[in-house]
């Protein structure tokens, strides 16, 4: 959530300064390079542990949380069994009132940025253009 007013910067920028010289296909290619990364830390970033354990794959498990925690394979013990999660109703989500003002500030926040993104352009030309 943090990075999207920034991610929204950096391509205003990179249509501000790129447009003229590469045009909307060149900007396009530019817009794939977060794709790469994307690719990258999905080959280079394990699983999860407990996923791992789940499955079944115990001497996984053992890499990625020493992947993780940067230690030696040989000095992680592994339990035996994963707790099994029992399931839950989506209703119990309501038990959080922070949960449910932070999901409604952030609703909010997202609105009103695209209210701004959207209508902001618009209303700048009525206002400063003569009729």
């Amino acid at each position: 959530m943090t990075l999207l007013p920034g991610g929204s910067m950096l391509a205003g920028l990179a249509a501000w300064l790129l447009l003229p010289i590469v045009g909307w296909r060149g900007l396009f290619l530019v817009g794939l390079v977060p794709l790469v990364l994307v690719f990258m830390i999905r080959y280079w970033v394990p699983e999860s542990p407990r996923w791992l354990l789940l499955e079944g794959r115990h001497e996984e498990a053992r890499q990625s949380l020493a992947w993780a925690l940067m230690i030696d394979p040989k000095e992680i013990v592994l339990p035996s069994s994963v707790p099994v999660v029992t399931k839950t109703h989506w209703l119990e989500l309501f038990k959080y009132p922070r949960l449910v003002a932070a999901g409604c500030l952030t609703g909010l926040t997202q609105t009103g940025g695209a209210s701004l993104g959207l209508w902001g352009p618009t209303l700048l030309v009525l206002v400063l253009v003569p009729n």
